[in-house]
């Protein structure tokens, strides 16, 4: 991801959250180093990206979201797959994440591709005081090709 990218990433993050970053928040996690986007592009139009945090031998999966014109058609299924993919030839152990409890459409695409819940953050969303699932892929163990 590149600055150029920072408007429709921005418009895709305030359609798909109810409390969505800032674009100042977005421009911080581009210059920290252990921070990474990906984005799927098609014809120079954005159809999805994630953010995470690479630490040590774990990857924090922090942000993930599809413009809703291309949601069910797999894109957030080929950036999970992607950074699933990255993190392996890195010998990454695990990558985690948190995922709103009332978010089924999120937990379905994570336990498609082998997140497990690993435990959950009490009243974590401080806009509705919503609980956190944890979900985590431990990348050690032989899990077959998730989302294949």
């Amino acid at each position: 991801m590149t600055s150029e990218d920072i408007a429709q990433v921005m418009a895709i993050e305030r359609m798909s959250f109810p409390s969505p970053w800032s674009e100042q928040m977005v421009l911080e996690e581009l210059s920290n180093p252990v921070s990474s986007f990906l984005v799927l592009e098609v014809e120079g139009r954005i159809l999805g990206y994630l953010c995470a945090w690479w630490v040590d031998r774990e990857v924090h999966l922090l942000s993930l979201a599809t413009h809703p014109d291309a949601r069910r058609r797999g894109v957030a299924k080929r950036l999970l797959r992607e950074l699933i993919e990255a993190a392996r030839a890195a010998g990454v152990e695990r990558i985690f994440l948190e995922v709103r409890e009332s978010n089924l459409i999120a937990q379905n695409l994570y336990s498609s591709m082998g997140f497990m819940e690993a435990g959950r953050r009490p009243m974590y969303y401080s806009d509705t005081k919503e609980d956190a699932i944890v979900m985590s892929l431990d990348l050690g163990e032989s899990l077959g090709d998730p989302g294949s």
